[in-house]
């Protein structure tokens, strides 16, 4: 459903409205004209940075800054801001984090809103001699569940939300300032003007209201189908189909898409701009786009001319955020007009991140970068933290940094000038890599990194290192799928039992050495009838061990539960596989059991537990 009507009187009075906030903005402070731009969300794939904000290897969300809308989590009547990251959320997947609002996917396919969403009811401003009340949308803490089955979600600049759904539909809905929805929608209701585009079930419109945002869209509207990722932008928005081709829609203020002439404003559905695209970044009426072959190429105003006119960058590269331009003038209606410094950012494959449009080498081993322009509401945001122009980076050790401009900063703790220098600060560790699977996204046996909390030797695991049979092989890996020897097999068997001093000191064993860390726990476990070694004399501890010598350790040590007498044919392994069977203890493994099988880790300390420990 992609409704094409517009109200004529709407686009008039939607481009008075803007160039009066223009006006505004324009007496009260100096910005230089970069926007917060949309980095492409892929579907199913992990995006764990976005504004003060982050989601941990575990996958719980963090946010800290602004809160005036309750954007993170914490009614604003307590606090208007956070200096500290606060834990929001669990279970996510995806972050995207723009002025005062917040979106979200979990794990579990639920995307939710709060903030300034446009989904927290209605709240009178004005009421009207006549009985005519003047609404705005109330804003919240309280996370708002918009949809299930989603895939990816983004949020653009303006408040234009949007989800890519599993089956590939593309839904946006919110803030329709310059098309940025992809369809139309009409502004402030008056006497005489038409309806909206879209049917007034699509807004949450009060029946006396006059107003409610110019009836902004509240619920989903589908607008594209066949689509792998997506992103919204400042005034406009963006994706990509299955087929590798890029569609643009919003703002074409500057821009022209027919027989290279401006078509003057008009609001823009969704349109083909480019093929074989593999990422790209948005910005107001222009973007830079990554191809599959690692080619970039801005496209748009930046270059001072029609979106349909594009310039190559540079090779091998990975992502970019930010804005390549080619323009000395910033803005006519600036009293800076002149470029001092570039705030865009390009990470190419190897890792390497640039600045000042790739000229600038900044860090290596870079895995993500975003860049926040909000400067924050004066008033509310020390004057410290204010990000605008910063950049969030996250290398692949999972360490975020913010590199942020130095400003001088007035009595009255404005912002003044940049000193043409930047500062990187470390924010936070654990950090979730993006372009994941929402899989990668699993609570951790602490300390590793390797072993999740809902593996099937997961608690065996906790318990190992708890009970002191085993560590990891280094402060954060335990290595499940590293082979067992039969001498760290013995040593852990005999740690489980408490380290048994053996009552013999003869070693039976020509290669079991004396100063060996197993050679304590070998002695036990012969004089105990737990092994008797691989042959004459010896016991071959740097040997795999094999999943049934394994249980047959443990049913030895059990006493021999179920044992049966001799018979032909029957093997050594043949009692000890029954009782582990009927004990439920050989099945659920990654591996399937194999008597002569080698046994990792992971499953050596998950026949120790459930032997010693969960059997009891």
């Amino acid at each position: 459903m992609r409704p094409d009507s517009v109200s004529i009187r709407g686009t008039f009075m939607r481009k008075a409205l803007i160039l009066i906030l223009t006006l505004v903005l324009c007496l009260s402070m100096y910005t230089p004209a970069f926007a917060k731009e949309g980095l492409t969300v892929s579907s199913g794939l992990t995006r764990t940075v976005s504004e003060r904000c982050y989601i941990d290897t575990e996958g719980s969300l963090w946010m800290w800054g602004e809160n005036n809308y309750g954007q993170c989590g914490v009614d604003p009547k307590e606090t208007q801001w956070l200096d500290e990251p606060r834990l929001v959320m669990t279970g996510v997947a995806q972050v995207y984090r723009q002025k005062e609002a917040v979106i979200v996917l979990k794990i579990d396919g639920t995307a939710w809103t709060w903030g300034y969403d446009f989904n927290h009811g209605a709240s009178v401003r004005r009421k009207y001699s006549d009985g005519k009340v003047l609404y705005d949308y109330a804003k919240g803490p309280e996370p708002y569940k918009v949809a299930d089955n989603v895939a990816a979600v983004s949020l653009g600049n303006q408040m234009q939300f949007g989800i890519l759904k599993t089956d590939g539909t593309l839904w946006t809905w919110g803030n329709p300032i310059w098309n940025d929805l992809g369809y139309a929608t009409s502004i402030v209701p008056s006497p005489g003007q038409v309806e909206p585009a879209l049917p007034l079930s699509y807004f949450k419109v009060p029946a006396d209201s006059v107003d409610m945002m110019g009836f902004t869209p509240s619920v989903p509207v589908k607008l594209m189908d066949d689509v792998k990722a997506f992103a919204m932008g400042h005034y406009d928005g963006a994706a990509i189909k299955n087929d590798g081709s890029m569609w643009y829609w919003g703002n074409d203020d500057s821009v022209a898409m027919k027989n290279n002439k401006q078509t003057g404003g008009e609001p823009m559905a969704p349109t083909k701009i480019m093929d074989n695209v593999a990422s790209f970044s948005l910005d107001d009426e222009w973007c830079e786009v990554v191809t599959g072959s690692g080619e970039l190429w801005t496209i748009g105003r930046n270059l001072g001319t029609q979106l349909n006119t594009r310039k190559k960058i540079a090779d091998n590269v990975k992502m970019v955020a930010g804005s390549y331009t080619d323009l000395i003038e910033l803005s006519k209606h600036s009293p800076q007009n002149q470029v001092k410094y570039s705030f865009d950012y390009v990470l190419k494959k190897d890792g390497k991140l640039y600045g000042k449009n790739g000229s600038e080498f900044i860090m290596d081993n870079v895995v993500w970068v975003d860049v926040c322009n909000d400067s924050g509401s004066f008033g509310i945001a020390p004057a410290d933290a204010r990000c605008y122009q910063s950049a969030y980076i996250l290398c692949s050790d999972g360490v975020l940094y913010e590199r942020k401009p130095v400003y001088s900063v007035l009595e009255n703790g404005f912002k003044d000038q940049f000193l043409g220098r930047y500062e990187i600060v470390k924010l936070a560790d654990n950090v979730a890599m993006p372009g994941q699977p929402f899989s990668s996204l699993r609570p951790k046996v602490k300390p590793f990194t390797d072993v999740f909390k809902d593996d099937y030797y997961g608690e065996a695991v906790k318990w190992a290192v708890e009970s002191g049979v085993t560590d990891g092989v280094s402060a954060d890996k335990f290595a499940p799928e590293r082979t067992v020897t039969r001498g760290q097999a013995v040593t852990f068997l005999w740690r489980a039992m408490g380290e048994p001093d053996p009552e013999t000191e003869t070693n039976p064993f020509d290669d079991v050495d004396a100063g060996s860390y197993y050679y304590k726990a070998v002695l036990w476990a012969f004089e105990n009838g737990i092994t008797d070694g691989t042959g004459p004399a010896l016991f071959s501890p740097d040997s795999a061990v094999k999943r049934g010598q394994m249980i047959t350790f443990l049913w030895r040590t059990m006493g021999e539960p179920g044992k049966t007498g001799d018979k032909e044919g029957k093997q050594w392994y043949t009692d000890p596989e029954n009782w582990a069977n009927k004990k439920d203890m050989l099945s659920g493994t990654r591996t399937a059991y194999t008597t002569s099988g080698a046994c990792p880790r992971g499953d050596v300390v998950y026949y120790l537990w459930e032997a010693l420990e969960k059997l009891q």
